[in-house]
């Protein structure tokens, strides 16, 4: 397949030379280039992921994929900085021929991998592949393709439609983008010089913000209101513009508008639409999300295709201006705001689902505002199962969420979730304030007479977790009781979390009971 690229690539300098072949084969061949180019992302993408999620696990990648996808950024800002440079010394044609060599080298590359996983063959994957994917498909879905799959199940339908009308949406801000900026650098240097500055600042900003930013957006507001910000920022963008181009002479309104418009989505589509999507096919069982993921990306060429034929509707029409291209957006991005919201209803319905079935395993689990409304809920399930199952999911480094939720845990009249609840105590690594809170909450407990021995001791195991020392009274009259599960529990915390002091503590009563007669 690379090599086929090579050569697409090669043909399509070739057809760029202008004088061999004419200018109208010339300009037949860039609107092809710009096509192939399309194809060979849309390609390469799928499969590059395909190959990364059979080489590595479902632990190694949650832990490797986000670095690795680092590096497309990093090769886009280095791509793109580096054109001004090369502009010096070569046309712009020729840029197609560094790109056959850059393919080239990711067949060496490519190959190189292969031959570091001797247990497994590219052909091996793809048969494997299809093999893992019959197994465990549903019965129900085996069948069916991908219009059924949309048809059956709406929350697939919900993700697939935020991605047809995104992909429409941008596609066609990328036309008004490129129309109007080729228009105004008229030189196809000058026009590239400011593209790839323009490209590569966008690229810049986007790693910062995925770097940096976006987890915290996620976990702060939630897939859909974090992604509904680019619809309503273009939205907002493209009314502005469009109103005060009416008051403006010049077209210098729109063309700013789009400009804007266009950084928007180069900054957020990558940082932010593309890894939305793909967490939010995690509530999902396995073989729904093969079925998720071939829903979304059988909706790109199928946008592209309704671009386009939107695109030409309007040149025939009333012509392929700014202002039209900005109405037809305008209703795109309402769309796409409409669609979010849909999503939003289906995300939490099914997230709930997927709790109440116990099918979520904590790495996977989008950790967002809605999530901790629903686990909430959860929470305070009749079912005590489902209370235990959610409360098992809360992650590590949400100690002010747990710490909200202890004292009706607690409270709660299955001793077995309140158990469970003590025992998470010890997962969380809490701060000296939330230390002391612990603590009061676990005192509070303590001092209850009526509750069992091995609810007792799981608390004197907690409190152990979180206090510098205990009261020698006390440890002393907890040493002492009848209960074996109070002893058991207590000994362990003291010699677990009491450092020198608790092992003498827990040695001195342990030689007293391997002294004693009984």
């Amino acid at each position: 397949l690379l090599w086929i690229v090579v050569i697409v690539t090669v043909i399509f300098r070739l057809a760029l030379l202008q004088g061999a072949v004419g200018a109208a084969a010339s300009i037949w061949a860039a609107f092809g280039l710009y096509i192939w180019y399309r194809v060979i992302v849309f390609i390469s993408q799928n499969e590059f992921w395909d190959i990364s999620s059979h080489i590595f696990d479902v632990r190694q990648s949650k832990r490797l994929f986000s670095l690795i996808d680092s590096g497309s950024f990093l090769a886009k800002i280095l791509g793109f900085f580096s054109v001004p440079l090369l502009l010096t010394i070569i046309h712009v044609p020729d840029f197609l021929v560094l790109s056959a060599l850059s393919t080239i080298v990711c067949f060496f590359i490519m190959r190189r991998i292969m031959r570091s996983i001797p247990h497994l063959t590219y052909n091996q994957m793809a048969h494997g592949a299809q093999r893992d994917h019959s197994a465990t498909q549903h019965p129900q879905m085996r069948q069916h393709g991908t219009i059924s799959v949309l048809w059956r199940h709406k929350y697939i339908a919900s993700v697939a439609s935020v991605a047809f009308l995104s992909f429409i949406a941008m596609t066609c801000i990328d036309y008004g983008f490129l129309r109007e900026i080729g228009q105004k650098y008229g030189g196809a240097t000058q026009f590239a010089y400011f593209l790839s500055i323009f490209l590569g600042a966008a690229q810049v900003i986007s790693l910062i913000l995925k770097v940096g930013i976006v987890g915290r957006l996620f976990n702060r507001f939630g897939l859909a209101r974090v992604s509904e910000a680019l619809p309503l920022a273009l939205l907002v963008t493209t009314a502005i513009g469009l109103a005060l181009s009416f008051k403006a002479k010049s077209g210098a309104v729109m063309i700013a508008t789009f400009i804007a418009s266009k950084l928007f989505v180069e900054i957020w589509s990558d940082a932010v639409q593309s890894p939305a999507l793909a967490i939010a096919l995690q509530p999902l069982h396995h073989h729904e999300r093969h079925e998720g993921q071939r829903a979304i990306e059988t909706m790109e060429p199928i946008a592209l295709g309704v671009a386009a034929f939107l695109l030409y509707v309007l040149s025939v029409s009333i012509g392929f201006t700014l202002r039209g291209i900005s109405v037809v957006t305008i209703g795109l991005f309402l769309a796409w705001a409409v669609a979010i919201l849909w999503f939003d209803r289906e995300y939490r319905a099914t997230v709930l689902r997927a709790l109440k079935h116990r099918r979520l395993d904590p790495e996977e689990l989008t950790w967002d505002e809605a999530t901790r409304e629903m686990i909430t809920q959860k929470l305070r399930s009749e079912h005590v199962g489902e209370a235990v199952y959610s409360l098992r999911l809360i992650p590590k480094s949400e100690n002010s969420f747990f710490l909200a939720q202890l004292p009706p845990l607690l409270r709660n009249s299955s001793e077995s979730l309140q158990i469970a609840a003590v025992q998470r105590i010890e997962d969380f690594d809490f701060s000296h304030d939330e230390r002391t809170r612990v603590a009061e909450i676990l005192n509070g407990l303590l001092k209850d007479n009526s509750i069992s021995p091995n609810l007792l001791g799981h608390a004197l195991h907690a409190y152990s977790s979180v206090v510098n020392e205990f009261d020698a009274d006390a440890i002393r009259h907890w040493l002492d009781a009848d209960s074996i599960q109070v002893r058991k529990w207590l000994l362990t915390g003291l010699i677990q979390y009491q450092g020198i002091d608790g092992i003498l503590a827990a040695g001195e009563r342990l030689q007293q009971m391997i002294n004693s007669s009984d």
